[in-house]
Parts: structure tokens; C-alpha cells; sequence
């Protein structure tokens, strides 16, 4: 017994001075914040800190899917015989368009040209637009001709075709309906051999939905026609 009352005593003065710590620290903690608002009450309202501003929730940005290039939208070209610019997004009406830049004094460029009419024949719904690079010339074809115009000033065309790294003629561009570009190269080509009419239906074709499959045979409902219906009525 003089054991656990020793006990009982030791626990018990510890939880009195435990108490008094508790209850002191509580007054001062209290009469350090008392001073701190006094202090900042007797300052100038120059010298008392704002509260910051909440941050707004960043904001997600929408990624999108169909972005057009933008030398199908920068292009500007007009025929030989007009001043009129045109632009790919009126002349092509949501087709697939093969551009070829071109030039007069370029030999390759002119014998690409009845290869070029033949396969507009085989493919009419690609539209196919020659570009001349050096303005409007004599040269005729089946096809219709455009020249570069890019603006009044004649460094305009340079400088787009510096931007867009198009050093050499003839350049091809392959542009999806949606203004996606699929193929683009230099040199001249057979556009209606063999080889090329398979690479230019493989980059035209367009994908095959997917089927889902149906329900099994013994899941299916069985219809049953009207005059079988109205007889097992009558019976």
C-alpha cells in the first residue's frame, strides 16, 4: 500500500506542475499576441503588410487535335492572268491538294507536267496546284498555272520561301482535308507511274470504321410477323 500511494503522489504532483506549465504558456502565449496587435495597430497604414492574394486555379489549355500548317494557310497565289491572291483554304474546298512549287527556267518542272495532268484524271478528287516561284510566264497546260504572291514587294515571295526551307524546284507538298501534311519531297516525278499512284492512295485512303460484332444467334430476339401473331391470338 505505501507503495502505490508513493506512486499516486509522484503522478499526481507531476500533473500539478504539468497544469501550472500548461496554464502559463497559454497567458503568455496570449499576452505575446496582445503586444504584436498593439504594435501593428500604432503603425503607419503605409508600413502594415496587405494580405497576398489568393491564386487563381490554373487554368487547363484545350490541346488541339486538328492544327492546320501553316504553309497551307500562309500560301497566297493567283493565276497567270489575274492579280487576284487566292489562298489553299478557299481554292481547295476541304479536299486533298498536291502543291508543286515550280519554275519556268526549270526543265525537270515542265516534263513533270504531263504526268501531273494524267493523274488528275486517274484521281479527280486530288487537287493539284502548280506554283510558279519566278511570277507569271507563257507556259501552258492542261492543268491550271499559278504564280507565287505573297505581297506588292518583291522580296515577299524570298523571304516566304525562306521561311518554309524551299531552296529547290520542283517541292511537293501531299495536304490531308483536314490541312495535315502527308508527304512532301523535292524532285521530279512520274506522278502517274505504278509506284507513285500506290503511295499517294495510301496516304489518301481513308481509315475503316470498326465493326462491332452482335449479339450471339441464341441471344438475339426472335421477330415474329404479324400473322403469326394474330393467329396465336385467335387461338
Amino acid at each position: 500500500m505505501k507503495k502505490i500511494n508513493k506512486k499516486m503522489f509522484k503522478v499526481s504532483i507531476f500533473s500539478v506542475f504539468f497544469m501550472f506549465f500548461v496554464s502559463e504558456y497559454a497567458r503568455g502565449s496570449e499576452n505575446f499576441t496582445k503586444d504584436i496587435e498593439q504594435e501593428l495597430s500604432e503603425l503607419p497604414d503605409a508600413l502594415v503588410p496587405e494580405p497576398l492574394p489568393k491564386k487563381s486555379p490554373a487554368k487547363k489549355l484545350k490541346q488541339k487535335t486538328d492544327v492546320t500548317h501553316p504553309l497551307y494557310s500562309e500560301l497566297r497565289f493567283s493565276l497567270m492572268t489575274n492579280k487576284v491572291a487566292l489562298s489553299l483554304e478557299k481554292y481547295s474546298c476541304k479536299q486533298p491538294v498536291l502543291l508543286i512549287f515550280w519554275g519556268s527556267f526549270c526543265g525537270p518542272c515542265l516534263r513533270e507536267f504531263p504526268s501531273l495532268e494524267r493523274l488528275a484524271k486517274k484521281i479527280p478528287r486530288l487537287k493539284i496546284v502548280c506554283v510558279s516561284i519566278d511570277g507569271p510566264n507563257e507556259i501552258s497546260s492542261e492543268l491550271p498555272l499559278f504564280y507565287l504572291n505573297q505581297g506588292k514587294k518583291p522580296r515577299d515571295n524570298q523571304n516566304f520561301l525562306d521561311y518554309h526551307h524551299i531552296d529547290s524546284v520542283p517541292a511537293f507538298f501531299l495536304f490531308s482535308p483536314t490541312r495535315k501534311v502527308l508527304w512532301k519531297g523535292v524532285g521530279a516525278k512520274e506522278w502517274d507511274s505504278p509506284s507513285t499512284l500506290d503511295q499517294l492512295k495510301s496516304f489518301l485512303q481513308t481509315p475503316k470504321k470498326t465493326h462491332r460484332p452482335g449479339l450471339p444467334k441464341h441471344k438475339r430476339s426472335k421477330k415474329i410477323s404479324y400473322r403469326k401473331r394474330y393467329k396465336k391470338k385467335d387461338l
